[in-house]
């Protein structure tokens, strides 16, 4: 027989471990709950402030709000013209959004802030399913919230929160068929519903994430191999995504089928009509550099660890390696267009890259670089109205608070769509029936007759020309209609 007091030291090791591996768990996940929170609270107040804005960020604000005004839920209406290039779900955020919450600046852009808090929180759980370890789940999380393209997006009402947020889930469902090994079946058809989502939120850049679990299963499967395909590709799971993209596009299609067509037409030129391998060696770098930059400086970082180990990744986070490629080939050889924000879609898989390919023994120091970078950038958007004057939002609290009447916007599309939201599009009127005006200084001359209520100004520019500085301002007036008009 062993001795009983050795067994009642191994027993009393063997609690005590357990207890320090739980105690662990429990820091990690209590960690990254306090963090997503802080990451929320901390943007929240900064939803209203206008700059730095995307200027394409008016298509989903502006005809969200025309949705519910003309009582159209499913046809986006923009400054007088019906809008189908995308598909219908992002609008739809955003107008649910504003029947909650009113209609704002801070509403539209809330569901945002919301659905990249889910994306971050995702990112986590995704990152334990393949790493089995909770510290590199942290650091992957926390490396996704330093991305500038998470923290600004976080922030405006455009397609990419919606677009990432589907394709994570899908993601999710992949990693977890491919690493438990369990209720494919259902896996399948969650992968399915949720890529389905994505294409309605922009089309084919949310299907990216089917093909890739595809190749991988067909390519690593093993001996589950036909069980994985099977699962990807049975024939529920293709009639759910379908069931999910034909009603909209069948119901539009009958509607407004001259307006469909028109705007796919425009759509399928921003596809390679030509193959041009300048074009395609400037878009490869392109991406490669902006890939650097919106990671800085951990894909560099991961690069050089990946190199200097040469480990050899586990199975799953080649699928993610397998997502990235796919989609990054597509858009360097078959999209015309380049732009920084088409990454923001692939940016978990690249945190979870990432955090594979880092030390694990530095993952605290990672951690911390991380958190204190995505601060950074938080604190950059919350200070940015202390040195950008809005002269917009001031004109139009201004008319909000002072004056009764209604009022005109006789500026561009993206100058209306931001009042309309700062007066809630409450008595914004054409600008021939409105008792107020807000005009450009160059504007001005047109209604010389209007009284001048209130004036704005806002720094459009500084340069320096012969070594001194030059400033310039954009002006804007808040004119009240005489009487005699």
């Amino acid at each position: 027989m062993g001795d009983p007091g050795f067994m009642d030291v191994s027993t009393e090791a063997a609690q005590a471990g357990n207890q320090f591996n739980k105690n662990k768990l429990l820091n990690a996940d209590f960690f990254i709950g306090t963090w997503i929170m802080f990451f929320a609270l901390a943007m929240l107040p900064n939803l209203n402030n206008a700059y730095p804005l995307k200027g394409d960020e008016s298509f989903y604000t502006v005809s969200a709000m025309n949705m519910i005004q003309r009582g159209e839920p499913l046809a986006p209406w923009y400054f007088g013209a019906y809008r189908f290039n995308k598909p219908i779900l992002p609008y739809l955020v955003v107008a649910a959004s504003y029947r909650v919450f009113g209609v704002s600046m801070w509403s539209a852009r809330l569901m945002m802030l919301m659905i990249t808090c889910v994306i971050l929180f995702i990112t986590y759980r995704c990152s334990i399913l393949l790493f089995k370890n909770r510290e590199k789940a942290v650091l992957a999380t926390t490396v996704l919230s330093a991305c500038y393209l998470c923290v600004g997006f976080a922030r405006i009402a455009m397609t990419e929160p919606i677009l990432t947020f589907f394709t994570l889930c899908a993601l999710y469902m992949y990693v977890s068929m491919f690493e438990r090994r369990s209720h494919l079946f259902l896996k399948g058809v969650l992968g399915a519903l949720f890529t389905g989502l994505a294409f309605m939120t922009k089309g084919p850049a949310g299907l990216f994430v089917l093909p890739a679990a595809v190749i991988y299963a067909a390519v690593k499967g093993g001996v589950d191999r036909r069980k994985l395909l099977w699962a990807i590709l049975n024939p529920l799971s293709l009639v759910v995504i379908v069931l999910i993209v034909a009603p909209w596009y069948l119901y539009i299609k009958g509607a407004y089928p001259e307006v469909l067509q028109q705007n796919l037409q425009t759509e399928k030129g921003s596809f390679l009509n030509t193959f041009n391998i300048g074009k395609i060696a400037i878009r490869a770098l392109f991406y490669v550099g902006a890939l650097l930059l919106v990671h800085v400086p951990f894909v560099i970082a991961a690069v050089a660890s990946f190199i200097k180990k040469r480990e050899r990744q586990r199975g799953t986070v080649m699928y993610l390696i397998w997502f990235c490629s796919l989609y990054l080939f597509v858009f360097i050889f078959l999209v015309n267009m380049h732009k920084e924000r088409y990454l923001t879609v692939i940016a978990p898989a690249v945190s979870m890259i990432v955090a594979a390919c880092l030390h694990s023994e530095k993952w605290k120091n990672w951690v911390k670089i991380a958190c204190v970078i995505s601060i950074f950038q938080i604190m950059l958007y919350n200070c940015y109205p202390l040195f950008s004057h809005e002269a917009l939002r001031a004109l139009v609290r201004t008319w909000r608070t002072e004056y009764n009447g209604t009022l005109g916007l006789p500026l561009d599309r993206k100058r209306v769509g931001w009042c309309r939201l700062y007066a809630h599009d409450r008595h914004v009127v054409s600008p021939d029936s409105a008792d107020f005006l807000i005009v450009t200084e160059k504007e001005r001359d047109t209604y010389q007759r209007w009284k001048v209520v209130s004036t704005e100004k806002r720094l459009s520019s500084l340069h320096f020309k012969g070594g001194k500085p030059v400033v310039k301002y954009r002006t804007f007036h808040l004119l009240q209609r005489p009487e005699e008009l």
